[in-house]
């Protein structure tokens, strides 16, 4: 782009020296512009929160959790055995689900049918799941990304909306229609790594995690961040939050461990 430019210019230019000074100091312009637009948004509020408590999971890399308020569940995918497995609140697991993965990533609860959202990394595809882990539906999403930078997380917004994250190269939230088709995409630029999403329907945003940068981000379609939570270690790598106890749930991959905080 900036040698298709230059060559216009100089096309242009009668070669005087001050047209050609003129011509350098353009592109000088356009290069910085591009250089800071790539650049990750740090202005923002910043807090910390506090680890109650934490336990082992008895399954390897876990990536991804969901939360239902109602039936008081919450439901984990392993990126191990690629499976599916269901705890109760304090994440005694009480159930493993027959639905069998290949690169299982994010997970989310359907309040309108009782039901769960998957999604796969490798194949891309999103599958729709009974709660005894029965496949209802599925689909492969068709859009572009670099190997092992799929998608991460799965979350459920207003109007039934559903959103899959995508971990990086691009970093983008992506918008499916009713058919479950990509119909618009939101970049993001605020952190290193998108390694979860989770909508929240009382505020209308989304709690989006990622790894490499040790936090998770209170963002809206509208805002963009609003507000930065730290975390202690990397690879956290799924979200949920718990309103009623008013709990974070954080699974991280490498120490196959449940985190709660508030």
């Amino acid at each position: 782009m900036l040698f298709n430019t230059l060559i216009f210019l100089e096309m242009k230019s009668t070669f005087k020296g001050s047209q050609f000074l003129f011509s350098l100091l353009f592109l000088g312009i356009i290069g910085v512009s591009c250089k800071k637009s790539n650049s990750l948004e740090t202005n923002f509020l910043q807090k910390e929160l506090q680890l109650l408590s934490e336990i082992t999971l008895p399954f390897a890399e876990p990536s991804g959790i969901a939360f239902s308020e109602t039936l008081q569940k919450m439901w984990v995918v392993s990126g191990g055995d690629q499976h599916v497995y269901m705890l109760d609140t304090a994440g005694k697991v009480e159930k493993k689900l027959l639905y069998t993965g290949i690169d299982l990533e994010g997970i989310a609860f359907d309040v309108t049918d009782s039901t769960l959202w998957i999604v796969d990394e490798y194949t891309k595809e999103i599958v729709h799941l009974d709660l005894d882990g029965n496949v209802l539906f599925r689909k492969a999403e068709s859009y572009s990304s670099k190997p092992n930078k799929g998608p991460e997380g799965i979350t459920i917004g207003k109007d039934h909306i559903i959103y899959i994250i995508n971990e990086r190269d691009p970093s983008v939230l992506l918008e499916l229609d009713s058919t479950y088709t990509i119909t618009q995409s939101y970049p993001l630029n605020f952190a290193l790594d998108y390694s979860d999403v989770s909508y929240d329907q009382l505020t209308d945003t989304f709690w989006i995690l990622s790894d490499e940068t040790n936090a998770f981000f209170s963002w809206s379609k509208q805002q963009g961040v609003i507000i930065k939570y730290l975390l202690p270690n990397v690879k956290n790598e799924g979200i949920a939050f718990d309103r009623t106890r008013n709990l974070f749930y954080v699974v991280n991959d490498a120490t196959a461990k449940l985190y709660f905080y508030r």
